[in-house]
């Protein structure tokens, strides 16, 4: 999900304080001397308000191990938490609290929320995608527009039937490479991201494109070889670090429900 969304640098700060408006309005009618009709700003402008998050891991090595290992084992270690950190921000984008890291798309305030009952169906995918109205599919964005869900929830998608009596598959079951194969991660002419820090209940289609990502900093990496308790074991301590925020910039680009079959 990450490399979909909006990334934003910051040089300094612990929270974005910022604003989100709604859209005008405008009409046909007036003729003469008739009043042009006042725009109702009620609830126009909100705050857009991001609290930076400290994401962070330690490990402790010892000495003897790094000098003696055939490989650089610190840029491995290093490689590990990048990976790591990735899947984390991945899993912050799904479903993050907003209180003690970043806000994720399940948790977003506003969002539109379909009810599937417990079933999966063609006509349920349909209202999740539907669930975004046209003012919002602008150009530029449809690549990063995007299901998200669990290996479970995919399958079901494609597992969809053509009818009671017709066991071929709605979706099209192609040979590998095929245009419908299972392993292109495609539903519905859009990707299906699999997010397993979702339930199998909760689905959600968004335009990741709208969702804002601020880098306060990225991953960093300290060692040190000082201290009683160091030295006296032979070991370094390597701490990873790094500082993120994160919400959809509106609750009207993401649709979600969690009421799919658990």
């Amino acid at each position: 999900l990450y490399p979909l969304v909006k990334v934003v640098p910051l040089d300094r700060g612990r929270r974005v304080e910022g604003v989100a408006t709604g859209v005008v309005t405008g009409g046909w009618g007036g003729v003469d001397d008739t009043d042009v009709t006042l725009f109702n700003t009620a609830s126009y402008v909100s705050a857009f308000d991001t609290t930076i998050f400290r994401w962070e891991g330690a490990i402790r090595v010892g000495l003897d191990f790094l000098s003696d290992s055939p490989i650089d084992f610190g840029s491995h270690i290093t490689s590990q938490y990048g990976e790591r950190l990735l899947e984390d921000l991945d899993d912050v984008i799904a479903t993050g609290n907003g209180s003690t890291q970043p806000e994720g798309l399940i948790n977003k305030s506003g969002a539109v929320s379909v009810n599937w009952g417990g079933t999966t169906s063609i006509g349920n995918y349909e209202s999740l995608m539907f669930g975004i109205g046209k003012a919002e599919r602008r150009a530029g964005t449809a690549a990063s527009t995007v299901f998200i869900g669990t290996d479970t929830s995919y399958q079901r998608a494609r597992a969809i039937p053509v009818g009671a009596n017709d066991a071929r598959r709605l979706g099209g079951t192609g040979g590998v490479g095929g245009v419908n194969d299972y392993l292109n991660w495609q539903w519905m002419g859009h990707p299906y991201k699999i997010n397993n820090s979702l339930t199998n209940a909760q689905i959600i289609y968004a335009i990741l494109a709208r969702y804002r990502m601020y880098r306060r900093r990225g991953l960093t990496m300290r060692t040190s070889t000082e201290g009683d308790t160091l030295i006296r074991k032979n070991e370094m301590l390597m701490v990873a670090m790094a500082r993120y925020g994160g919400q959809a910039e509106r609750g009207a680009v993401v649709v979600t429900t969690v009421t799919a079959p658990a």
